[in-house]
């Protein structure tokens, strides 16, 4: 469950709900930086996670003694042999932010949701004066950029705009919270991403698997298929849309933006080359299409014939996915759907290293 979307629909029940986030880590820590929990209904209720464990009791416990405050307040975790009551001996330590959050506060996560389905990422800052009551709560990056706000906050008056930026920025590239002290409290720029949004071509046994294994590793799903029996809600009930549409005219209901990936698992050959000859012209951050070489080497062929260049064909992955000797449709996603992780986290470039079948086309092109 997205949490961030989750926010501004529990706000429109209750009055106040709890936010606890992973502000920073050092060392070895049972959760990730950024790793959220929500506490609901009044402290009965919590998704999500911040470690587990004994660690996780005391931030709930605290959560519950904040609700119906704005105070919030930062606990920190040194998670080593001396803190055994914590039960996790990890190493290292962590810092967990607990903030009430209520309908004051709902404008601006129902932004934050909608920038993040719409794949665009935020930098959301935060902040707490000395008495660690909650104070301005502003969206730093895109449409909503709004500094004027903190700029009046007493010591952040004192920074120039550019300094700020930077920070902002600084926060985005490296994708971690920032912790800024100031004279009359505390600065936190947080990074919110985006979701990504993976669009399917073909609703075939493979994709049922790619849909499932995406949508658990946070992949907003959309499907499309010439075929109504094939795209459909009840085939994909994790989807977030089904498209029915010819292949030949597939871009006609879909915008594909940088944050977009893209898989192409059509029922036949032919099928494929239309959508990568309509994809490969988009600026989808992945394009992924199934095959063995031999059939990804001859459309690489026609599509170079018919204009594509070299550069655009090397974006594309194909054969798609991880090696990891996936034979079964359930595999094959997993692999996929591994390879996207890297993509999406910085690891595995969108150009480089190109695909198998791109090397034999320019062998073949003699280069």
């Amino acid at each position: 469950m997205n949490i961030i979307e989750e926010i501004p629909r529990r706000l429109s029940k209750e009055s106040s709900v709890l936010l606890c986030t992973v502000v920073s880590t050092s060392g070895s820590t049972p959760a990730a930086a950024l790793s959220k929990m929500l506490v609901v209904e009044n402290g009965n209720m919590w998704i999500g996670t911040v470690g587990g464990g004994c660690m996780e009791g005391e931030v709930l416990q605290k959560a519950r003694e904040l609700m119906g405050t704005r105070t919030g307040e930062i606990l920190t975790f040194h998670l080593t042999e001396d803190d055994v009551p914590h039960g996790l001996i990890c190493g290292g330590t962590l810092d967990v932010l607990i903030e009430p959050l209520t309908n004051d506060d709902r404008a601006v996560f129902e932004t934050l949701a909608q920038r993040s389905v719409e794949g665009e990422d935020s930098i959301l800052a935060t902040y707490l004066n000395r008495d660690r009551n909650v104070g301005h709560k502003v969206i730093l990056t895109g449409p909503a950029f709004k500094p004027d706000p903190l700029l009046s906050i007493s010591g952040i008056e004192m920074m120039s705009l550019e300094k700020l930026i930077a920070h902002v920025q600084k926060t985005h590239h490296r994708n971690e919270t920032a912790r800024i002290q100031v004279e009359s409290g505390e600065l936190i720029l947080e990074p919110i991403i985006g979701q990504p949004e993976l669009i399917i071509f073909g609703g075939g046994h493979v994709s049922r698997f790619l849909s499932q294994t995406a949508s658990i590793a946070g992949f907003r799903v959309v499907v499309v298929d010439d075929r109504l029996e094939y795209s459909n809600e009840t085939r994909f009930p994790e989807a977030a849309r089904t498209i029915v549409a010819e292949y030949e005219n597939a871009m006609q209901d879909i915008n594909i933006r940088p944050t977009h990936y893209v898989v192409i698992v059509t029922r036949g050959h032919r099928f494929d080359e239309d959508v990568l000859a309509q994809v490969i012209r988009t600026p989808a951050k992945y394009v992924g299409v199934i095959g063995s070489k031999r059939k990804i080497l001859a459309a690489f062929k026609n599509l170079f014939e018919n204009g594509v260049t070299k550069e655009d064909l090397g974006r594309i992955r194909g054969p798609m996915g991880l090696e990891i000797g996936a034979v079964t449709a359930e595999e094959i996603a997993i692999s996929v759907v591994s390879e996207m992780i890297l993509v999406r986290r910085g690891c595995l470039g969108t150009v480089e290293p190109k695909s198998a079948a791109m090397k034999l086309l320019l062998n073949h092109l003699g280069e």
